[in-house]
């Protein structure tokens, strides 16, 4: 054989061998797909440089989407297109839609037998938090951080008019007075404060402080229309319209195209309805003397909205076996810590939540307390309602924009929604409960 044409094929297995050893040694990528605050990125960029010291091997892809509505199209056409990200986070109604559209990875077994997991499972709180990614009797999901709503407070304002800070004794009826007795006007009957203002944006999200939702417990009948959705529908119209102690808050936006916390950070308004998420930029106002307290239920039944979302791994992202890695550290005690240092969200962790590092005695609100006390009584959101209820029933909308009647708004929307559901029972989508 030519010398010359044997030292080029010696050359040549010995490139393809260098190449075989380089990729061999090359990380395996796990690709995070989020979306949320700002202050996410920062979290997990610390989060990506301990969990790769700590897993050598791997390497974490960060896709961060700041405009959840742009995160949720991103998702849904990386997983038509097959580049998938291996997890995403998002809200309860997401989950029955990545079911439906049969592109969750099943974490039954990740989260019955794993034994890290096992730990976390016992310290997840509120207990029923971890049933909500349950579909028809497997897990499809595990609870990433919440956001209870409760009642902020400016102190000042309520210490000027001499009237008690709100205390977990406070009734609804001492709430809505106190807000009445707190709005200002000029001599010239403008409004100079309001008493109260709305901050979490959706309507519905009102219903569970007196003991009802969009539809039933099981998720099988339309509730929309019954006369406890009206009576508070109305408690807070009239608030709007009758008594005008808080105004009209479309889109996330006041007349004065402010954001609700804005406005109270402004001294504007003595209270505000919100998640903790609110604290961080009632912070950045060192004057606002502020505190917080669980928010009165109109009914004694009642719970309380928790804004929360959740970690889903994709059955079509390429790294299943990395993903579940990643969801051990993210749903443990180093990202939930780091979550807290940086005044986020609500860890999911009770060994967390009873922390200073999540309470921060000598930071305000001093009774942080009351974003633990408001996790008693949960509502998790309505899980199959995202399309059905944003994308049609528009009647309640037009109602608080004064265009229709509310009782006649309820009756047209529940319609629309009882529609859409008896589309989903002739297709078998329909077995789940509405947490």
């Amino acid at each position: 054989m030519n010398k010359r044409f044997l030292g080029i094929i010696v050359l040549f297995v010995s490139f393809v061998g260098c190449t075989q050893r380089t990729n061999t040694n090359k990380n395996v990528q796990i690709e995070y797909m989020y979306s949320g605050s700002i202050e996410n990125i920062h979290i997990m960029g610390v989060v990506k440089k301990v969990f790769e010291k700590e897993n050598p091997g791997y390497e974490l892809k960060l896709n961060f989407v700041p405009n959840w509505g742009v995160f949720r199209t991103k998702t849904l056409t990386s997983i038509t297109g097959g580049v998938a990200p291996d997890i995403i986070v998002d809200g309860p109604s997401k989950i029955y839609d990545l079911y439906d559209r049969n592109s969750l990875y099943d974490l039954t077994d990740f989260v019955t037998k794993d034994q890290k997991f096992q730990k976390i499972k016992k310290d997840i709180y509120p207990p029923q938090f971890l049933e909500v990614g349950k579909i028809k009797g497997k897990y499809w999901a595990i609870p990433a951080w919440q956001n209870p709503a409760v009642i902020f407070y400016n102190k000042k304002i309520f210490k000027d008019a001499g009237i008690d800070f709100p205390s977990d004794k406070w009734t609804f009826e001492q709430f809505t007075d106190t807000m009445k007795k707190l709005t200002k006007r000029d001599e010239n009957g403008k409004i100079t404060q309001y008493g109260f203002i709305y901050a979490l944006g959706w309507l519905q999200g009102l219903l569970p402080l007196n003991a009802t939702t969009v539809i039933n417990q099981k998720g099988t009948e339309v509730i929309l229309n019954n006369q406890r959705a009206y009576n508070i529908l109305k408690w807070y119209y009239d608030l709007i319209f009758t008594y005008k102690c808080t105004p009209l808050v479309i889109k996330g936006q006041t007349d004065s195209m402010m954001q609700p916390h804005q406005v109270f950070q402004m001294g504007r308004a003595a209270m505000l309805m919100g998640g903790h998420y609110l604290k961080r930029e009632l912070l950045k106002t060192k004057e606002l003397d502020f505190d917080a307290a669980v928010v009165p239920k109109m009914n004694k039944n009642g719970r309380i909205l928790n804004n929360s979302v959740f970690w889903m791994v994709l059955n079509k992202g390429k790294n299943t076996e990395g993903a579940l890695k990643l969801l051990n550290y993210l749903a443990g005690v180093p990202f939930q810590e780091e979550m807290c240092k940086v005044n986020s969200d609500v860890p999911i962790l009770k060994s967390i939540q009873s922390s200073d590092l999540f309470l921060r005695p000598g930071e305000k609100p001093e009774h942080a307390q009351a974003f633990l006390d408001s996790l008693k009584d949960p509502f998790f959101g309505e899980r199959c309602l995202s399309d059905i209820f944003t994308g049609n029933a528009l009647s309640l909308e037009s109602a608080f924009n004064q265009k229709k009647d509310l009782k006649e708004a309820l009756k047209e929307d529940a319609e629309v929604i009882k529609k859409g559901l008896n589309g989903m029972k002739k297709e078998g989508k329909l077995d789940f409960e509405n947490f």
